[in-house]
């Protein structure tokens, strides 16, 4: 499974919250006024908290599903155009590592497009921008990954639900855990207002 770890984030986010939604309306800076603004939905006052994230363990089919969120956020991913990837890793969806023979196919499968790659590397002389055609979605991909709070709720919102892909609801899950200790006395107004007793 994939991991996510907060790297960095605004210092002190409610208290920027407070004197941001302060100047927006020119008020004395309370909370009430930052959990209002949540409540109907003026969320342009929330995009002053920012975070940084360190994914490790996810594969490039989430990559592909994740990089869809193009507003607030910014990426920076391993290239395999660069990285020389002979010894890849593979992410195991549960249901093949639950199922003995489709395991035991897939890790063949993994085998053989691990040999492939250094094939065309080492014996063709195939560049790795283009010996990378034959990595799979299940390859991991180390990323840093940024966003600001309003994005991060719009894809919380999109990814925990039941619906989503197991392993794009895992990444959202994550950060979720690492982003909400931050927000004591906004959190609950954010629950309310995506609806969401999930989030």
């Amino acid at each position: 499974m994939g991991t996510v770890r907060l790297v960095a984030h605004t210092p002190d986010p409610e208290r920027v919250l407070v004197n941001a939604v302060s100047e927006c309306y020119h008020t004395e800076p309370r909370m009430a006024a930052v959990i209002k603004c949540v409540e109907l939905g003026d969320w342009s006052t929330i995009e002053h908290v920012a975070f940084v994230w360190e994914l490790r363990g996810f594969s490039r089919s989430c990559l592909a599903q994740l990089t869809r969120h193009r507003i607030g956020w910014g990426y920076t991913v391993e290239s395999q155009r660069y990285v020389d990837k002979r010894d890849f890793d593979y992410v195991v969806p549960p249901s093949i590592a639950a199922d003995p023979a489709a395991l035991a196919k897939y890790r063949e499968v993994m085998g053989y497009l691990g040999d492939a790659y250094v094939y065309l590397r080492d014996s063709c002389g195939v560049r790795k921008e283009d010996a990378r055609f034959v990595l799979p979605n299940a390859a991991p991909f180390p990323a840093t990954v940024s966003n600001n709070l309003r994005s991060l709720l719009h894809f919380l919102r999109l990814r925990l639900d039941r619906h989503a892909q197991w392993e794009i609801r895992d990444l959202a899950t994550q950060m979720r855990d690492l982003a909400a200790p931050l927000f004591p006395q906004l959190w609950p107004a954010i629950l309310a207002a995506l609806g969401r007793a999930d989030v």
